[in-house]
């Protein structure tokens, strides 16, 4: 009979917690697990403030904010991971962070569009109003996105 065993938080807050977790696993592994792993700790919460930062209109702001999560998030995979998977995971890693930049954009544009007005009277090429503090550029987007992690 299989066992489910769900980790996330604080048991996996790091690569000594993601070490742990592997050999509680491994210890188990005669009883087929089902493994679940959910968020690193403070990731959900770092999430909920950017959503928020988000809200209130100040994309680059949302996204900053989550660059320690991002740093965690790489430094685990450069001491647990071999080479080429790493790097395979930071890839994905960027695939991520680029699509919650896109995602606060899209937000913010979205609002903007329905509202159809702001206090700043900045307009995007479509005739579209952003709010206050939002990029109406897509170049400014797609300076953020690729900012959110580095190269």
């Amino acid at each position: 009979m299989s066992i489910v065993m769900k980790f996330g938080g604080t048991s996996v807050a790091d690569a000594a917690a993601f070490d742990n977790v592997a050999r509680i696993i491994a210890a188990q592994r005669n009883s087929l697990p089902v493994v679940v792993v959910s968020a690193m700790s403070g990731v959900t919460d770092s999430l909920l403030a950017a959503t928020s930062i988000a809200a209130e209109g100040d994309t680059r702001q949302a996204i900053a904010s989550l660059e320690t999560v991002f740093t965690r998030h790489k430094t685990a995979a450069s001491e647990l991971l071999p080479d080429h998977k790493g790097a395979d995971f930071l890839d994905e890693l960027k695939r991520a962070a680029d699509h919650l930049a896109a995602a606060a954009f899209g937000y913010l544009a979205a609002k903007a569009w329905y509202h159809g007005h702001t206090e700043d009277g900045t307009v995007g090429a479509d005739g579209a109003r952003f709010p206050q503090g939002t990029d109406a550029s897509l170049d400014e987007l797609v300076r953020c996105r690729t900012g959110a992690l580095g190269d």
